[in-house]
């Protein structure tokens, strides 16, 4: 294909903890795309080599900021970043939220060929929606504008694409999972006594996360125990849930790790992963977590909560347990059933890994190449 199609990915989120972002600008360069990505900031810590070049202005952010600080963050973001966005002059903007998406219109590229990657249904998450219907309205009425500017949108679950069909009319609109990219590693299994119950990803609210520490309060410490591992703005205040209940022996904090390095860290060192996000908005009901799917192909069991993607999946895979109703009780109850009854977990993480042969990036990726090379004039490259 033609070597110089070039592509800006424009995301607001960390580059080296925007898996998706990352998995994406890493295919498109393996196609032979000519591939940027540029963020407002990146977390140096996290720093690693990347194919394809990474543009970052350090641009300070808070999750837990005020709307008015968000949109400043991002006012700053555009002026500080447009001048180089319009040097690399792109032939693909692939937008990543509608942030990122009104960022590209404002960019004022009017003839180039626009992917919007609607990670959430922005309008309403739980944030936006508890304390603005106004800026839920707002940003509804602005998605619904750009949506008609752009060539294509992916977005993350099948539950998500069947709302914005029936939300905007969108017809040029295809899932694309946010599931891991397969290599050759080891499975485990459940080598771990007492077993280990894994949280994985961010330390944030309306995921479960306290009920999870307080399900410790029921929990044999020589039958299970408990790892938080990840990052976000709310890791002291779970890290005073647990000292202030006295769950330090049963319940850990741990540091993240790099998401290359995520299926074989937690296939040998965990035996069931949980993901308990709640129905607080229409963007948790119908979207779904990355973890479920590095659980799933590190052969895990997984306890989650009653959400459409969740009961989706669960349907189709049938590779855990739902929970009705998320608290401590319940989720320490799915824990002690599954770490006392071997042939259920070996039914359930069988199942995982005959999920995993659909549910990775080698498939995920020839997706996204078919809509890339359709729409930069390079069609039926993938088959």
């Amino acid at each position: 294909m033609n070597n110089t199609k070039r592509v800006v990915l424009l995301t607001a989120m960390d580059p080296y903890r925007d898996i998706r972002a990352v998995k994406i600008a890493n295919s498109l360069y393996d196609e032979g795309y000519d591939v940027s990505l540029v963020a407002g900031f990146a977390d140096k810590e996290f720093v690693r080599e990347t194919n394809f070049s990474i543009f970052d202005y350090n641009i300070p952010y808070n999750t837990r900021a005020s709307i008015i600080k968000k949109i400043i963050w991002k006012f700053r973001f555009f002026l500080s970043s447009i001048n180089k966005v319009r040097r690399i002059d792109p032939h693909i903007v692939h937008a990543c939220n509608i942030d990122m998406l009104l960022l590209a219109y404002l960019y004022g590229f009017k003839n180039k060929k626009i992917i919007y990657d609607s990670y959430e249904i922005c309008a309403h998450k739980s944030g936006v929606a508890s304390e603005s219907k106004t800026l839920s309205k707002l940003i509804e009425n602005t998605e619904k504008f750009l949506i008609k500017k752009i060539d294509y949108m992916i977005c993350v679950s099948n539950s998500a694409r069947k709302y914005f069909i029936d939300k905007y009319g969108v017809k040029n609109i295809q899932t694309i999972t946010n599931v891991p990219k397969v290599k050759n590693h080891k499975i485990f299994g459940p080598t771990n006594i007492p077993r280990c119950v894994l949280y994985l990803g961010n330390f944030s609210v309306n995921r479960g996360i306290e009920e999870l520490i307080l399900a410790g309060r029921y929990i044999d410490p020589l039958v299970a125990k408990i790892h938080l591992q990840g990052y976000g703005a709310y890791k002291e205040e779970y890290l005073n849930i647990i000292q202030d209940n006295n769950l330090g022996r049963i319940v850990h904090l741990i540091p993240p790790i790099m998401p290359d390095a995520v299926i074989d860290e937690i296939s040998e060192k965990a035996d069931i992963g949980v993901v308990l996000t709640k129905p607080t908005s229409i963007n948790h009901q119908l979207t779904v977590s990355n973890k479920i799917f590095d659980y799933i192909n590190a052969g895990l069991p997984v306890i989650m909560s009653n959400v459409e993607e969740h009961k989706y999946i669960n349907e189709k895979y049938n590779i855990g347990i739902i929970l009705d109703d998320i608290t401590p009780k319940n989720i320490s109850d799915a824990i002690m059933k599954l770490s006392s009854k071997n042939d259920l977990y070996s039914f359930f993480s069988k199942n995982c890994l005959d999920a995993a042969k659909s549910l990775n990036w080698n498939r995920e990726e020839l997706k996204l190449l078919n809509i890339y090379n359709s729409i930069s004039g390079e069609r039926n490259k993938v088959d």
